[in-house]
């Protein structure tokens, strides 16, 4: 893979998410669904707008917005909070499973932004970073550039990753799905100890972004990978589940500071006997 392939695939898809991006690099818009606070939630609707009722964008708007603006005040003030007071009488952060707030990128941002631009910059980057690393996965797998490329763009702009845009569900762990394949491919065919704590420190990323669920796909999809290369490639077992199994001890290892509180926390919780109507009446005030 030629350094100029790499250079015109950050072009390509920098470019298009520029062009999607404009009103909010350049206008000073945004990305965070604020029409919401008028919107058949806290007051009466004024009048019927599209996905006025769409339940994920409440979650964007009333909850990760506003735990991305406590982390945007308190990083300001030196202070990296362990406890929000502001849900119920309080609230473990790392107990929570998907706030992300242990994402290097989202950390950046906000000490440097308004919570809201963090917020549309971190998906910028990362719909760059979705496409981008896809394209050097397929190109690994010896496809040629063009279908690589094409390949990168389809899967950063699927259905999953942009309609979940307000509250950052898959963009923020499914971004580094193929860049962890390809460091495994990597580790694999160079023996690499550089390559397996890079794909340790990306399975990391994936179990402390904002969706448990889709690092549980992201789980099935590496083991798949594991499962397939030891039937099709049984020569070399041993590099194959050497560098598979530390890569996944490394990332939980590194994760386990929000892995093991959400454990324990979700143990406590009332929908682990079933989401009847009394439990379903209580989700909102």
């Amino acid at each position: 893979m030629m350094r100029r392939e790499l250079v015109y695939a950050i072009i390509f898809y920098g470019g298009i998410n520029f062009i999607l991006f404009m009103p909010v690099l350049l206008q000073n818009k945004t990305w965070t669904p604020f029409d919401l606070i008028d919107q058949n939630f806290l007051y009466p609707p004024k009048e019927k707008k599209m996905f006025s009722s769409t339940a994920t964008r409440w979650d964007g708007m009333y909850y990760f917005f506003l735990t991305d603006y406590y982390l945007n005040r308190e990083i300001k003030n030196f202070n990296f909070p362990l406890w929000n007071p502001y849900i119920l009488s309080g609230h473990p952060v790392f107990a929570d499973g998907q706030n992300g707030f242990l994402n290097p990128v989202r950390i950046i941002l906000h000490s440097l932004f308004s919570p809201w631009k963090a917020r549309d910059l971190f998906v910028f980057i990362h719909l760059i970073l979705t496409g981008f690393f896809m394209f050097l996965y397929l190109r690994k797998l010896s496809l040629s550039f063009y279908p690589s490329l094409f390949g990168g763009f389809v899967y950063s702009f699927s259905l999953p990753i942009t309609g979940h845009i307000p509250e950052e569900f898959y963009i923020s762990t499914f971004a580094y799905l193929p860049f962890l394949l390809f460091s495994y491919e990597k580790a694999v065919n160079e023996k690499s100890e550089i390559w397996i704590a890079i794909g340790g420190f990306l399975l990391a990323l994936i179990l402390l972004g904002r969706y448990l669920p889709s690092a549980y796909f992201s789980l099935l999809i590496f083991g798949s990978v594991f499962l397939f290369k030891m039937l099709t490639n049984s020569k070399n077992y041993k590099e194959i589940t050497a560098s598979f199994f530390l890569i996944l001890l490394l990332g939980f290892l590194i994760s386990s500071i929000q892995i093991l509180p959400t454990i324990e926390l979700s143990s406590l919780s009332s929908e682990q006997r079933g989401k009847d109507l009394d439990v379903l009446g209580r989700r909102f005030p």
